[in-house]
C-alpha cells in the first residue's frame, strides 16, 4: 500500500489525489487529525510496521505527522504527556522506515528544523551565506552592526506568538535593525539572531523532491513592502514569479546541502545579489509547493504522482 500522510486541509495533497485517481494508482491518505491504527513490531528477524492494517510500500510524508493520540479533553496535561510518547513512537519509525522502504518527506526534520545547522551545512557545501550572529550581548551586537551598513533581525527557529494582557505579539518577518531598537536594549538580553543585510536583485524559492529542483525567481525589490522580505505579502500588487534556471554548480552545491541535511524534500530560500552572487538563506523540510508549481507551470504534483509508480 502507498501511504500520503498529511493534513484534510492541504491544497497540495488534493491536487497529487487527483493525479493518483486519474491514474487509477492505490494509495491511503492518512490525515493527521485522524488517529490511525498502527503498530510496530521490533524482533531479531527483522522489524515489521503496520498502519491501518497494511505495511507500506512508499510513503510520501507531505504535511505534520501520522497521529496516534485520541485526546482526553478532561485532562490537558495527559493530553500532553501522550503526545510526548506518540512523537517519540512516530520518530523512531521514521527513521528505521527510510532504511528499508522508499521514505520522502519527514515529521523528525520538520520538528528539529534549526536555522544555525542549516547554515553551517549550507557553508560546508561551497553556498555563500550571510554573516550572522546569535547573542545576547550589546556589546558583540554593537560591534557585528558597525561591520555592515545594514543588517536585518529574523526569528531563531519559532515565530513570535504570544498575548500579554489582551495584546498579542506576532513576528513581523525578517526586520532592519534601527537605532530606536538599540537604545532600548539593556547590556545583556535574550537571545537574537542578526545578519548582513544583502542587496537583492530578486528572491529564489527552490522547492526539491527527491534529486529534482524547480527553482522560482521572485521579483520582490520594486515593492517596498516586500522588499526586505517578500513573504510580507502584498495581495494587491503580488510580486512577479518566474521559473529560472540554475547555474550547474549552484545545484550541485544545493544538492550536496539536501544530503547533508538528510532531506529529500523541502523548499530552500536563497538571494540573487546586485554582485551577482546565489546566497543560502534558509530550508523548511514541509515548504509549500502549489503556488511555486503554478506560477511556473512546473506541474509538481504530478511528477510527486510519478514517485508511487
Amino acid at each position: 500500500m502507498n501511504i500520503i500522510i498529511t493534513e484534510s486541509n492541504d491544497i497540495t495533497s488534493d491536487l497529487v489525489m487527483e493525479w493518483l485517481i486519474s491514474k487509477k494508482t492505490k494509495i491511503r491518505r492518512l490525515n493527521n487529525e485522524v488517529p490511525n491504527s498502527i503498530s510496530y513490531a521490533i524482533s531479531n528477524s527483522g522489524n515489521i510496521f503496520v498502519v491501518e492494517n497494511s505495511i507500506p510500500e512508499k510513503i510520501w510524508h507531505r504535511r505534520g505527522k501520522l497521529s496516534t493520540t485520541i485526546p482526553i479533553n478532561r485532562e490537558h496535561s495527559l493530553n500532553e504527556y501522550l503526545k510526548k510518547e506518540s512523537d517519540s513512537v512516530i520518530k523512531s519509525i521514521e527513521l528505521d522506515l527510510k532504511h528499508s522502504i522508499k521514505y520522502v518527506g519527514s515529521f523528525l526534520k520538520e520538528t528539529e528544523n534549526y536555522k544555525l545547522t542549516q547554515l553551517n551545512f549550507a557553508k560546508s557545501s561551497g553556498l555563500k551565506i550571510p554573516n550572522t550572529l546569535v547573542t545576547s550581548s550589546k556589546k558583540q551586537l554593537l560591534e557585528f552592526i558597525n561591520k555592515y551598513e545594514k543588517v536585518v533581525s529574523k526569528d531563531i527557529r519559532y515565530p513570535v506568538n504570544f498575548s500579554v494582557k489582551d495584546e498579542t505579539f506576532n513576528s513581523s518577518g525578517t526586520i532592519l535593525i534601527d537605532n530606536q531598537v538599540l537604545k532600548n536594549l539593556n547590556n545583556i538580553f535574550n537571545l537574537i539572531l542578526i545578519q548582513e543585510y544583502i542587496e537583492k536583485e530578486h528572491e529564489l524559492r527552490i522547492f526539491f523532491f527527491e534529486e529534482k529542483l524547480y527553482p522560482m525567481a521572485i521579483f520582490s525589490q520594486s515593492n517596498e513592502k516586500t522588499k526586505i522580505d517578500f513573504r510580507n505579502y502584498d495581495l494587491e500588487l503580488p510580486n512577479r514569479c518566474v521559473p529560472v534556471k540554475l547555474p550547474k554548480i549552484i545545484e550541485q552545491k544545493l544538492l550536496d546541502f539536501t544530503k547533508k541535511m538528510e532531506l529529500n524534500t523541502g523548499s530552500i530560500d536563497m538571494i540573487y545579489s546586485i554582485d551577482k552572487e546565489y546566497v543560502f538563506l534558509e530550508v523548511n523540510p514541509q515548504g509549500q509547493l502549489d503556488w511555486l508549481s503554478k506560477s511556473c507551470n512546473y506541474y509538481i504534483e504530478r511528477d510527486i504522482s510519478d514517485f508511487f509508480h
